[in-house]
């Protein structure tokens, strides 16, 4: 048995390792993406028995923007062990927290893995945003209908068309609606250099709210890798024909349903326009149900939007494990890693992209 690095040449027998522990993995053409289909790019780390992939760690380079410098971001992407191998994983671990970075960043689904991070030191991000998701209910039948596949409920499917009549009403009056004239959005089907000069600017305005770079391309690589399973809508942001920020939006069918479900993938909108996002929210929610989406669902909101958007127009449910976490160097001072704790502007575009 050895550890060996691994490459994007590596693929059908990472894919192996990946079936064989009951997960899916993109085709080639997405999944070599997260790393500019570079032949030569290490990609991560692996066990090798018998000339067969039994452990695999994967990570990527992503950048960090703060105080005006630029910081690495290591993100670990996917850590897989076959289970008679399991007494090595933290081999591949302990290879990764080797590497040069100033960070190092996992928004992983599983709390062991979690746990097992914390016992290196790593601390949750953006606690505010990251546990609290927020969301408009856009076809109330619908979301009953989610609601009984999801609880397993018999009772909630017979007495659905009641119970939505019922939170129909419960949503209309509690409701504060805008007034949407007063902006303008234009779809587009790809980042374009409009965007990109916002962006520059964005991270140049905002440098002391520590947020991942988006300029100079970095945001398509990602947006590119969740076309994998994922409908994107990218949305400009206009105010007296001035761009003040963009949207993007991910379309994905819910797990045992018929129906869809849309997620603010991403928001950058300057800090002097937050009071126009009661307004953009609502046209979001418009557009997601002309899109046959039967939910938004607002994500990894930083904390300063949290308090200003209209509560009342929200539905909001809890997650006890927060996916996001960080490891950082000795780059940082303990004021700046709780500036940078509390503050992250944490997007769905973070980690590995829902790979």
């Amino acid at each position: 048995m050895i550890i060996k690095k691994l490459r994007i040449n590596h693929y059908k027998k990472i894919k192996r390792l990946i079936i064989k522990n009951g997960f899916k993995i993109p085709s080639y053409k997405y999944w070599a993406e997260l790393w500019g289909n570079k032949q030569k790019t290490s990609i991560g780390d692996g066990i090798i028995y018998k000339d067969q992939i039994v452990g695999y760690h994967s990570y990527f380079e992503k950048k960090l923007i703060y105080n005006n410098k630029v910081y690495k971001i290591l993100v670990s992407s996917n850590w897989n062990v076959e289970k008679k191998f399991r007494n090595f994983s933290l081999i591949l671990l302990n290879k990764y927290f080797d590497k040069n970075s100033d960070i190092y960043l996992t928004t992983t689904a599983s709390k062991k893995v979690s746990e097992i991070w914390k016992t290196y030191n790593a601390i949750e991000i953006n606690n505010k945003g990251c546990k609290k998701i927020f969301f408009s209910i856009l076809n109330f039948y619908k979301f009953i209908n989610i609601l009984s596949v999801k609880k397993n409920s018999l009772i909630i499917k017979l007495f659905s068309p009641i119970l939505s009549i019922l939170l129909w009403i419960y949503a209309n009056i509690k409701q504060v609606k805008f007034n949407i004239e007063s902006l303008n959005f234009k779809l587009i089907s790809t980042i374009d250099k409009e965007i990109d000069l916002f962006n520059h600017e964005y991270e140049k305005k905002n440098s002391n709210f520590p947020k991942e770079k988006r300029s100079d391309g970095e945001i398509l690589r990602y947006l590119n890798v969740i076309k994998n399973k994922k409908k994107l809508f990218i949305l400009k942001i206009y105010k007296k024909n001035k761009i003040i920020g963009y949207s993007v939006l991910a379309k994905e069918k819910i797990y045992g349903t018929r129906h869809f479900r849309m997620f603010l993938a991403e928001l950058r909108i300057y800090k002097n326009n937050y009071y126009n996002l009661g307004e953009i929210f609502q046209f979001l929610s418009k557009f997601s149900k002309n899109k046959n989406c039967s939910i938004l669902e607002f994500r990894n909101l930083n904390k300063k939007i949290i308090k200003i958007i209209s509560k009342e127009n929200y539905f909001l449910r809890r997650i006890n494990h927060n996916p996001y976490l960080i490891k950082f160097s000795n780059n940082f001072n303990k004021r700046d890693v709780n500036i940078i704790k509390s503050n992250f502007e944490t997007s769905y575009l973070d980690g590995d992209c829902l790979l």
